[in-house]
């Protein structure tokens, strides 16, 4: 009896190469998971920067208008995401406009106080961020890039 157990030196290579595979698939996905959560953080966190330059230095509505400052909003938001190519974000923002603003009064005629592209005090400024992540495990897994988004929507306080 005590022959037969030590004759079988190839068991525990067996055995180890079968738990292997789960343990380091486990080991690859969370660290995947951990880059996932870490990009996904960057690209809220670059939304929400955006709309609050955009909120704090009064950037005209439209793009045509003054293109030198949302060229600078632009590239605050590029400078606050660390980690993330910039070849891979995309940064856009709008003013929606809002239909249920209180009209103002100029030249004793009522006026809308935010029509879309309006920057005026209490027009919303609506900034959207797009990134093409890559996962590290695609080439053994077989997966593909994919988009992740945020936008972030704040009102002009003054």
């Amino acid at each position: 009896m005590r022959r037969r157990l030590t004759t079988q030196p190839g068991q525990s290579t067996v055995e180890f190469a079968l738990v292997a595979i789960i343990l380091f698939t486990m080991v690859f996905g969370i660290i995947e998971g951990g880059r996932m959560l870490f990009t996904y953080h960057q690209v809220t966190n670059a939304a929400r920067e955006g709309a609050r330059y955009a909120v704090a230095h009064g950037i005209e509505g439209t793009t045509q208008v003054n293109q030198g400052d949302y060229q600078a909003m632009i590239g605050e938001v590029s400078s606050r995401t660390s980690g993330l190519s910039a070849d891979a974000l995309s940064i856009t923002a709008q003013w929606p406009g809002d239909a249920s603003a209180k009209p103002i009064v100029v030249d004793e005629e009522e006026v809308d106080r935010c029509p879309p592209g309006g920057n005026n005090a209490g027009c919303p400024v609506r900034v959207a961020v797009t990134y093409t992540y890559e996962p590290v495990v695609a080439m053994f897994a077989g997966w593909g890039s994919f988009e992740m988004s945020s936008s972030s929507e704040m009102r002009i306080h003054y």
